[in-house]
């Protein structure tokens, strides 16, 4: 760990209470790991210690620590034993003639670069250079002692045929098989082939059986021209997966971390490649609560995606982990994206200007750099320039060629730009375009086109399915270049105001771009399990995820898992909440393609490119596809068993148009009898089969088979995609009942592109029934474990997304053998009830709440009580703003300690007040039987979500009241709030002292003083901050002499003489229960002023200025009776020696001293005190009054006093105290010695 500042200077711990902000502890981590997100107390075996989570710690894998209660070493957990095996790679590089020197030095820049980022694995690697010789360039012992990177670096090019399959041999024999070479035996063993060429010679030795029988693992890197279909059979099992294809060497680079993450995952079986992953990204210690930790953020990456899931891991009574488990894997589906910016580089914008366009384009693509996105940039003008291309991004010249761009300042050339980037970068290879790739423009300008779309550029765009982004800048008008953006065009068009704006938007755009996903329509895809974070809350012994993801038909089911442990933190049962159970079943489709000579060879082509993208999308699913040509001739392209076997592409790829006419029912019989019915074929009898036709014309026949009649019988599903002329209400009739939502019309087969996602979706869904289609979302939703309650023989969950979002509560009895969904009627679609929940008690009746932030718009929390077992509604509490999230935290008081619940707190982080500024609310709410009485409403953070989260504490400052920790977690670096509890009001806004941090645990004494401690976590680091005893104080005063002569007293005179002595004396009492060696010393700071009401100075501090009329001094306090004295002066001659004279006294803490760690004063001491001297004509003090305010007559102070008789005097000996108590503001008259002689 770091030990490097974590705060810049103390002022960022403001002062609070009783906790000491002087002298925290603090141990820093590294804000990249975020170390401190998560932290909690707890005690081992009588060690006393902190636990701490750091999620991003090692590459996303996530760390956990252990503290010392005095935060002097933390100590990073044992994970579980790794049961790694070892795995050995060969990477075998084509060496042939047909590549260039730089070309030869790339293939091995890629080798290096894969070897530097797995390097701190139990991978090692060899290499072999092939041609028609064949070279050991290092083995495995070279990599093991360092040699590797020197060897390679020195490999000469060969230049000559290319002998694959011999080379395949020579790695078998000379390096996997060869334990000489450094191979282990027990080892995985893999191999990497990069080749430009197919192989000059026959597999006559059966190489790659041999490679199969050994459970070998090929990947195969093929560039340029060579042959997919050819070096795919070099591929091991899956073959897709196992087979990459580039354009040129330079792609290599894109493929590092793809490669990388493939050859990590290699487990020693090809089975493996499909495996979720269980800890390498799991981000644990996102969430630390007692003996389990849960990372909500298992991380894979995706396309420059990262999905959230989860994982988690329990620990022994050691603080060892003994086991982990992660939940609700999401499979990623990467695809390329080409992206061109194309900003305005007309005479409008000044220099600065048209360097912020080059800075802003710099930092999207620096941010994006680690992700299967390649840019370009083109300025427009009345000139159009490329700036750079993809070739140059893929070889890092962009960021060069772009600072050195000059500005053109001209005019607004818009449509005429857009036209030259398809020409010129998105439609041409030779640009490093990837034609498989989806396209983005990213149209950067401050004005309107200065010349009309004649070339219908923005339809070619989107029959392209070209994603268009807008940023219009300055007076440009937004109702015209809104036009250029593609759909949803409000999403995705941007205003600013100035060019400086731009800076600003970059996260935006960020997420725009990496969330393209290969069809506008994706953008508004729902997450399924890609941002799960399983294992967000974990409490007690129970811990639930609320993102627990069965896999159905391919499609999610977000719903919740609970595990329980036993002491020793051991999983002994699991169970589920509000399940859903799958109805899994194999769908057979059919595509059944029109092939009359009404189209062309393009729009043919796009026929079988819109089949082979859905059968992508779908291949890790239960679903098979056939496919079928229909002309006046019918055709089988392949059917499911090619399907199966992996030849469906290549048969649909050398499929002939057959150009002729449209006998579509005649097909749709031969389908039935060729394919869906005929198990030859490898249709499964007990599949739900579906038919997808896409047709031009019109049938030519008459449906005399009553063909459709017998598909309705089997119950098969029908999508009809008319394109072009064709009559809509003709071919309508074809699709299957819902007639409407299963028909399709586009204008050209371009439009296919654009249907991909819509059709996928519909075919998703199907379920084996045509009603299934309109069924309302039960439980497949249901996140349970959203929020969690943990009672003595039951859990209740939070589940959300149950019943259509409404959300409700299950009650868990047993092992989850028995559960009880508790609803409230009341609340509509949407409204997340479940969101947050707590549990109380009132007069031996329990009180469940529950928290529904979107309820009726304005949040709602719904009181059930229980009775007979069965909880039923009892009341609702309703959000007062639109959009408030009302409800999202939730948290009770028990102010007088009685077991009985007296107040709820409720959190609204979303409610917004203009004036004054206020981001986030919390209520608090009084409980009686009947109905709820808000106490108080607080808005402490203008911009960090107040309120966000609120827990109650134990007992901070002595008063035997609950205290209460707020949470506003994006205000500045975030901050919590602690509020004193109050019995009237819950808590006490008066003294509300603040706080920050993104985590916090203060449940527990962590330095044996007896007082309770917090812990307060922050990016990179945490801070303990130690409780401070509370001291109550209250004073007194006397005076010396008991009398003033008066022969001091002379006129005229002009010297001053020591008149009298006043004396403070302070009483020091602990109100809270320290123990040990606590310093328990006050520093006060003390105001004296003497004869205040008085205009002429009769009373002075210093004899040398009559002014001095106030006296300032610290003093330091201790533990008892501390007393202090000040000399009075007075002047000799004086007119009035018969007013009294008053003299004030005020006190308060003041900073603590340097290396000490002393008390706080309590906040309900008295700090002002008044003091009233009354003589007689002799000069002898009659009374001395403490505590009456103003002036009083001494006739009156004799009256009220209980020692008054009567008489005209006080009993002989006996002054009058007015003292205050220390709990009530009234004064309550008592008798002390007095110092002075009353007469």
């Amino acid at each position: 760990m770091e030990l490097n500042s974590l705060f810049a200077s103390p002022a960022s711990l403001s002062e609070a209470f009783n906790i000491d902000t002087e002298h925290p502890l603090r141990f820093n981590g590294t804000p990249e790991d975020f170390f401190g997100y998560s932290v909690y107390q707890t005690e081992f075996g009588n060690r006393k210690q902190i636990i701490v989570g750091a999620p991003l710690q090692g590459n996303l894998r996530g760390e956990i620590y252990s503290c010392t209660a005095d935060l002097q070493s933390c100590k990073q957990l044992q994970r579980p034993e790794c049961t790694m095996r070892e795995v050995n790679v060969v990477f075998l590089f084509d060496g042939s003639s047909s590549m260039k020197a730089h070309e030869f030095q790339m293939n091995k820049d890629f080798i290096k670069n894969v070897m530097k980022e797995l390097s701190d694995s139990s991978i090692k690697f060899a290499a072999v250079q092939f041609s028609s010789d064949i070279r050991t360039v290092f083995d495995f012992n070279d990599y093991q002692n360092g040699f590797a990177e020197e060897k390679l670096m020195k490999e000469r090019h060969m230049k000559s045929l290319t002998n694959t399959y011999r080379a395949i041999n020579y790695v078998l024999k000379n390096l996997l098989n060869n334990v000489s070479s450094g191979a282990n035996p027990n080892a995985q063993k893999a191999l990497v082939i990069i080749t430009d060429g197919e192989p000059s010679e026959n597999d006559s030795k059966n190489v790659l059986s041999r490679c199969d029988e050994q459970n070998i693992i090929r990947y195969i890197i093929g560039v340029g021209r060579v042959s997919l279909s050819t070096v795919i059979q070099l591929a091991s099992e899956p073959k897709q997966y196992n087979t990459f294809s580039i354009q040129q060497y330079s792609g290599l680079q894109g493929l590092t971390d793809n490669l990388q993450k493939k050859i990590n995952n290699i487990k020693g079986s090809k089975e493996a490649h499909g495996r979720n992953r269980q800890r390498e990204l799991s981000q644990s210690g996102f969430s630390v609560i007692h003996q389990e930790s849960c990372g909500p953020y298992f991380s894979p990456e995706c396309g420059g995606k990262s999905y959230l899931i989860g994982v988690c891991y329990q620990f022994n009574s050691s603080l060892q982990a003994v086991s982990d488990f992660t939940v609700a894997y999401q499979e990623c589906t990467k695809r390329e994206v080409n992206v061109v910016f194309l900003f305005d580089g007309s005479s409008s914008m000044k220099a600065h200007e048209f360097q912020m366009n080059k800075d802003f384009i710099i930092n999207v693509m620096k941010e994006l750099s680690d992700s299967s996105i390649k840019f370009a940039a083109v300025q427009f003008s009345s000139d159009i320039r490329t700036v750079f291309d993809f070739n140059d991004y893929q070889n890092g010249f962009a960021e060069e060629k772009l600072m050195k761009e000059r500005h053109m300042k001209s005019l607004t050339n818009t449509y005429r730009a857009i036209n030259y980037v398809l020409k010129n970068l998105l439609n041409n290879v030779s640009s490093g375009a990837n034609p498989n790739a989806q396209k983005a423009l990213v149209i950067i300008t401050d004005g309107e086109p200065s010349e009309n779309d004649n070339g219908k550029v923005l339809s070619r765009c989107d029959e392209q399915n070209i994603i268009r982004y807008i940023i219009g800048v300055g007076r440009v008008s937004l109702s015209t270049v809104i036009q250029l953006a593609s759909e949803p065009k409000q999403y995705n068009t941007f205003s600013i105001q100035q060019y400086s704006g731009l800076q600003g938007l970059t996260d935006n755009l960020q997420k725009k771009i990496i969330n393209i996903k290969g069809s506008k329509e994706a953008h508004g895809r729902n997450v399924q399990r890609e941002l799960s974070q399983s294992g967000f809350s974990v409490i007690h012994q129970e811990s639930c995820s609320p993102y627990f993801s069965p896999e159905c038909g391919g499609k999610s089911y977000l719903i919740g898992v609970c595990y329980q442990f036993n002491s020793s933190l051991q999983a002994v049962s699991d169970f589920t909440v509000a399940y859903q159970e799958c109805t899994k079943r194999e769908v057979n489709v059919v595509f059944l393609f029109d092939g009359s000579s009404s189209m062309k060879a393009h729009e043919f082509q796009m026929n079988k490119d819109f089949i082979k993208d859905v059968m992508e999308e779908f291949s890790d699913s239960s679903i098979k596809f056939a496919a079928v040509q229909f002309s006046s001739d019918i055709r089988t392209v392949f059917d499911f068993n090619d399907y199966q076997n992996g030849f469906a592409e290549e048969k649909l790829m050398k499929e002939r148009h057959m150009k002729s006419l449209t006998n579509t029912y005649r097909a749709i019989n031969y389908v039935l009898k060729n394919l869906l019915n005929n198990v030859s074929s490898g249709a499964n009898p007990n599949a739900q089969k579906a038919l997808v036709i896409i047709t031009d014309g019109e049938p030519s026949e008459n449906d005399n088979g009553k063909v459709l009649s017998r598909c309705d019988e089997q119950n098969i599903i029908r999508y009809i995609i008319g394109v072009g002329r064709v009559s809509l209400s003709t071919v309508i009739h074809l699709a299957s009942e819902p007639k409407q939502y299963n028909t399709f019309s586009i204008q050209q087969y371009s439009g296919l592109q654009g249907l991909t996602d819509n059709l996928q979706k519909k075919i998703n869904n199907i379920k084996g029934s045509k009603e299934a289609h309109g069924r309302n979302v039960q439980r497949e939703l249901s996140q349970s474990g959203f929020s969690v309650i943990h009672q003595e023989d039951s859990v209740i969950v939070g589940s959300v997304g149950s019943n259509d979002w409404r959300g409700s509560l299950y009650e868990v009895t047993g092992s989850g053998s028995k559960e009880t969904q508790i609803i409230d009627p009341a609340v509509s679609r949407d409204s997340y009830m479940g969101y947050s929940s707590v549990l109380g008690i009132r007069h031996g009746v329990a009180l469940l709440f529950s928290g529904a932030p979107r309820a009726e718009r304005t949040g709602l929390v719904t009181l059930f009580t229980k009775k007979q077992s069965t909880w039923t509604v009892a009341g609702h509490i309703r959000g007062e703003q639109v959009g408030s999230y009302f409800g999202a935290s939730l948290s009770l008081l028990d102010v007088d300690s009685d077991g009985d619940s007296d107040f709820l707190l409720v959190g609204a982080p979303l409610f917004y007040q203009s004036q004054p500024r206020a981001d986030g609310r919390l209520y608090v709410y009084a409980l009686s039987e009947q109905h709820f009485q808000k106490t108080l409403t607080v808005s402490e953070s203008t911009t960090g979500r107040f309120a966000a989260s609120v827990a109650s504490l134990k007992d901070l400052n002595g008063d035997s009241l609950p205290d209460v920790a707020v949470g506003a977690p994006l205000e500045n670096e975030g901050v919590v709030y602690i509020y004193l509890g109050d019995a009237t009001r819950g808590i006490n806004l008066e003294h509300a002292p603040q706080q920050f941090g993104v985590s916090l645990s203060g449940q527990m004494d962590m330095n044996d003083d007896n007082l309770t401690d917090i812990v307060i976590g922050a990016r990179g680091g945490i801070v303990l901050l130690k409780a401070r005893p509370v001291m109550s104080v209250s004073a007194q005063l006397s005076f010396s002499p008991k009398e003033i002569s008066l022969n001091y007293f002379e006129c005229p005179g002009g010297n001053t003489f020591n008149a009298f002595n006043l004396t403070s004396c302070f009483l020091v009492s602990e109100r809270t229960s320290s123990t040990g060696s606590l310093e328990k010393k006050l520093n006060v700071f003390l105001n004296l002023n003497v004869d205040v009401v008085q205009g002429i100075n009769r009373g002075f501090f210093d004899p040398m200025d009559s002014s001095s009329r106030t006296l300032q001094q610290s003093v330091l306090l201790d533990s008892g009776f501390s007393c202090f004295s000040f000399s009075i002066f007075m002047p000799r001659c004086i007119a009035d020696t018969v007013s009294p004279m008053k003299i004030q006294m005020n006190f308060s803490q003041t900073k603590m001293l340097s290396g000490n760690t002393m008390a706080v004063l309590d906040i309900h001491s008295r700090t002002e005190e008044y003091v009233e001297a009354i003589t007689d004509h002799w000069g002898k003090f009659l009374e001395i009054f403490v505590g009456y305010p103003g002036s009083v007559h001494d006739a009156r102070v004799l009256r009220n006093s209980p020692v008054y008789t009567g008489s005209l005097y006080p009993p002989p000996g006996k002054c009058i105290f007015f003292k205050a108590l220390e709990i009530s503001p009234a004064f309550v008259p008592k008798v002390v010695t007095c110092c002075a002689r009353a007469s």
